[in-house]
């Protein structure tokens, strides 16, 4: 039987689908919406200051929310020492691939950047498929511990977001070089960009700067 795929991608807390919240970097790993301030209810709901008091580093503040949201023990002592190793990385991830495949899902491509597919039957409801998925990430540590796991290896020294990836884009040549912030800004909430001749290739690089713009898994 035929079975369908699902992209998703890696937001501060959780994955949602066809999302790349890594552009949009905000200050902690509570979520890529924010609450409207005339909005009570969702206010309530923001997670509250944590103290990055035994944290280092740039990702002090994400380690610190991080922990305190780590689903057991063994989370929080991974994320402890503000640095996550290649071994705790598979390890956590070994783990959240187990948890799909116990309701007959498979993780596919998990890339440098957090992204991954999720290949379920065809006649899976994709909610329920979204939402179990989103339960194993954080049930699993994997929205605690992969996401930081990522951005401190992709962006060790936190540079700003937009600007290395709009470096690599131009270093690349598949954008103009006057391509701007705001040009980038307005490309990601269209996902349309003006790749220069438009080919697989100047795809390709777009996709690689997005995952990798530092070139630190090249």
């Amino acid at each position: 039987m035929d079975r369908k795929t699902m992209d998703a991608r890696i937001s501060f807390s959780s994955k949602t689908v066809l999302v790349w919240c890594v552009a949009l970097v905000v200050s902690t790993l509570a979520g890529c919406s924010s609450a409207p301030a005339d909005d009570p209810e969702r206010q309530d709901a923001a997670p509250a200051p944590v103290s990055t008091e035994g944290f280092t580093g740039p990702y002090a503040a994400e380690f610190a929310y991080n922990t305190s949201i780590a689903p057991n023990d063994a989370v929080r002592e991974m994320l402890s020492d503000s640095n996550i190793t290649e071994a705790e990385a598979h390890e956590v991830l070994s783990d959240f691939k187990r948890c799909v495949s116990d309701f007959g899902y498979e993780i596919t491509n998990y890339a440098f950047d957090g992204s991954y597919g999720v290949d379920f039957p065809p006649n899976a409801s994709t909610d329920v498929v979204n939402r179990r998925v989103n339960n194993c990430s954080t049930s699993t540590g994997e929205a605690q511990v992969l996401s930081l796991y990522s951005w401190t290896n992709r962006n060790p020294e936190r540079l700003d977001e937009s600007a290395i990836v709009i470096d690599c884009l131009i270093d690349s040549g598949v954008v103009p070089k006057g391509y701007s912030p705001a040009d980038f800004e307005e490309n990601m909430r269209d996902g349309k960009f003006p790749l220069i001749g438009d080919t697989e290739e100047a795809r390709e690089k777009l996709s690689e700067c997005q995952i990798d713009p530092l070139g630190h898994s090249r």
